[in-house]
């Protein structure tokens, strides 16, 4: 050391108050040093711990094998057999929807006999194939647009 350069210590004398207070002060700051290590290795300690609850309980979850509803492959497998009832109060499927007025004048013709009797009826049409389906079109009114006098309009 220079000769300009004192120690602290060594510069100024203590009373025995001054002593003391520095007794506390030291007593005091090395509390809060203790506190705060504590406070800093436990707030390590917890985050280390959550994240090792956390990589456990992705683990868990991903590791985990999915819940199957089948049986083991040694049970007996059980079919259920379907349930009905006889009704004898109602009359049959047989006699609620038989068709008892059948027409007997039933023609069967081809396209162009339709068309021919369509076209002796009146009534001009067409039939159209599209997409496996079938239809018949009747004409269609077409309204044709009157010409535009081009000398009038301005």
């Amino acid at each position: 050391m220079s000769d300009h350069e004192t120690d602290m210590n060594d510069a100024i004398e203590l009373t025995s108050a001054g002593h003391a207070r520095k007794a506390l002060i030291l007593a005091r700051a090395f509390r809060a040093q203790r506190w705060r290590v504590r406070r800093r290795r436990a707030a390590k300690g917890a985050g280390a711990t959550l994240a090792l609850v956390a990589l456990v309980a992705i683990g868990r979850i991903g590791l985990a094998p999915a819940p199957t509803t089948a049986p083991p492959p040694d049970a007996p497998t059980i079919v259920e057999t379907p349930r009905y009832e006889v009704i004898r109060t109602t009359p049959s499927a047989y006699d609620r929807f038989a068709v008892t007025n059948i027409d007997s004048n039933v023609t069967i013709i081809d396209d162009d006999e339709l068309l021919d009797l369509l076209a002796k009826r009146g009534d001009r049409a067409g039939i159209v194939r599209a997409q496996g389906r079938t239809r018949i079109v009747g004409e269609i009114d077409v309204v044709t647009p009157e010409p535009r006098d081009e000398s009038s309009s301005g």
